[in-house]
């Protein structure tokens, strides 16, 4: 082999490994996850999911827990976690094939449960946070759900796993009330954090909602030493509708931060950024 030929070879092993780093580019699909970076599914059991409500945690060991309800029959749905392995396939050894339910399915509703959002504890419980249906009388209240590290329910939680959690402002019967829980987070001390929206006249022609924020214990009680009663709401100017979106503790631990949206004058569609400092 001649001098013009090894020459050859080492621009080719070059150019070789210049396509490689190509590929490796930030931003680009890491080919490592499910196929070719990409994981479309259902759950193990055929269920499709609540698209417009799904939040994700990653375990320390890399392992990425998928939070939404799985569709029942309308307007039936229940909580439902599916947990990954990092290299995207399902961990079968978590819950019932890799996929845990809960039904809160309470008395005279529609059984319409929804998780929302998910925090991961630091001994890996599962805390979930949503909403479910009641009856006439209350309609729809906030919803915890708190599942062991393998997927079975918490009976220790709440009541017998989950902790339901009411504002019904206003005639709930006459003109329908929902409380949501739209996101939860925990502090550093272990309490769960749950933010959302509490809103009334539902079956009129238009509504009113404020910011809900809810303090439970680690047990799964609302914790009185947050303003007595463990509950927050809150307007925004002369707006008649806002929600929270999330909430967090901050790095000194004496105050949380709320954020959402509010409409700008009642009735309207225009909404503005709004945020709120409290007291831890």
């Amino acid at each position: 082999m001649g001098k013009a030929d090894v020459g050859r070879l080492v621009l080719l092993a070059l150019g070789a490994i210049g396509a490689g780093s190509a590929i490796a580019r930030d931003g680009d699909l890491d080919r490592s996850l499910g196929t070719i970076g990409k994981v479309f599914m259902k759950y193990p059991d055929g269920s499709f999911i609540d698209s417009y409500n799904v939040d994700a945690a990653l375990q320390p060991d890399g392992k990425l827990l998928l939070a939404s309800s799985r569709n029942v029959a309308d307007p039936d749905y229940d909580f439902g976690v599916l947990r990954l392995l990092p290299n995207g396939s399902i961990d079968t050894t978590f819950g019932t094939g890799g996929q845990a339910f809960f039904a809160i399915d309470r008395v005279g509703s529609e059984k319409g449960d929804h998780v929302v959002g998910i925090a991961l504890q630091p001994d890996q419980k599962i805390v979930l946070a949503g909403f479910a249906d009641g009856d006439n009388l209350t309609g729809q209240d906030m919803a915890v759900v708190r599942l062991n590290a393998n997927g079975s329910i918490d009976t220790a939680f709440g009541a017998n796993g989950v902790a339901i959690v009411q504002f019904n402002l206003g005639n709930c019967s006459a003109n329908g009330c929902v409380d949501q829980g739209l996101r939860v987070n925990l502090q550093g001390d272990g309490k769960i954090l749950v933010a959302g929206q509490a809103s009334s006249n539902q079956v009129a022609s238009t509504y009113s909602s404020t910011f809900a924020i809810v303090r439970l214990t680690t047990s799964g009680v609302r914790d009185s030493t947050f303003d007595i009663d463990g509950r927050v709401t809150m307007t925004f100017g002369a707006g008649d509708q806002a929600r929270a979106f999330r909430i967090k503790q901050l790095a000194d631990a004496a105050h949380l931060v709320v954020v959402g949206g509010a409409n700008t004058a009642p009735g309207s569609i225009n909404s503005d950024f709004a945020l709120a400092r409290l007291n831890a």
